[in-house]
């Protein structure tokens, strides 16, 4: 690239030309030193916007080539209102790359410099920063709602339980049956008030025998044999057509009628055995008291 300057001498008359040429190598070398983003670009064009030196190379090869004026519509209409220098913003250039370019005339030489930045340059910091903020945020909100999910399942399975809790003491109360509750001891914990009920007594202690399978080759129905000592009679509280006979006898009593077969109910026979082995000391019985 060649500048000339008229010369003068002293009196102002004519003397002659200057002319001074500089390698286009030269001013791109310039060029590589001003960093404009991984997009971005820094370019010099003479007054008519002929590009003499552009840096880097543009992705179109029709945009590097010397004495182009391919430049973006916006920027060909600010460079027309004349201002020594400005800024504009180009969303189609000649490499498709959105940027904001600004510009300066130079004063001393007829030249235009240029330096555009990218959007995805001056831009990658926020997105950065915003993708870090949504990631997060994101992560939260799953966590939060595996949380609130968590939350709602437990307080469901809780009012489940609540609603099976309260329809076993129910039917623990109600039922017509005498039912004695005991923990994994066999330590009675309640007792129903059916028990009381039907029968008129209480007991201050408890012996779990063991577990009565009546028809043990169709049906898993276990039936508790449980002995009971220092019974306290009661008043009975019978439903109305009740009927519910109740007789006490003593261990020889039970034991003289099943010998002469009035007693044939199994549980009956079976509680005798156990009473017998127990007073024998073959079988073992533990006794806890009523909580």
């Amino acid at each position: 690239m060649s500048f000339s300057r008229r010369h003068v001498d002293a009196g102002g008359a004519f003397a002659g030309v200057i002319s001074a040429s500089v390698p286009l190598g030269y001013l791109e070398q310039k060029l590589k030193g001003i960093d404009a983003g991984k997009l971005g670009a820094v370019a010099l064009r003479d007054r008519e916007s002929r590009l003499l030196v552009r840096n880097p190379p543009s992705e179109n090869p029709a945009a590097n080539a010397i004495g182009n004026t391919l430049i973006s519509p916006a920027l060909q209409a600010e460079l027309q209102r004349a201002s020594d220098r400005g800024t504009v913003r180009s969303q189609v250039t000649a490499d498709q790359r959105e940027r904001i370019t600004s510009y300066q005339r130079l004063s001393v030489v007829p030249l235009l410099v240029l330096v555009a930045q990218a959007s995805d340059d001056y831009l990658a910091d926020w997105r950065r920063e915003a993708r870090v903020v949504i990631l997060a945020s994101t992560g939260f909100l799953l966590l939060y709602a595996a949380g609130l999910l968590a939350l709602l399942r437990a307080q469901t399975r809780t009012r489940q339980a609540r609603r099976r809790v309260d329809l076993l003491a129910s039917a623990f109360e109600r039922v017509g049956e005498s039912l004695v509750v005991t923990d994994g001891q066999y330590q009675i914990i309640e007792v129903n008030a059916a028990f009381e009920r039907l029968t008129g007594y209480r007991a201050a202690e408890w012996a779990r025998a063991g577990v009565l399978h009546n028809a043990c080759a169709y049906s898993t129905e276990g039936i508790e044999v449980w002995f009971a000592r220092g019974l306290r009679l009661g008043e009975r509280q019978l439903d109305h057509g009740e009927l519910i006979d109740v007789q006490v006898l003593t261990e020889a009593e039970l034991d003289a009628r099943a010998g002469r077969g009035e007693v044939t109910d199994a549980k009956t026979l079976i509680g005798l055995l156990w009473l017998q082995k127990w007073r024998s000391g073959a079988w073992r019985l533990q006794w806890v008291a009523e909580t």
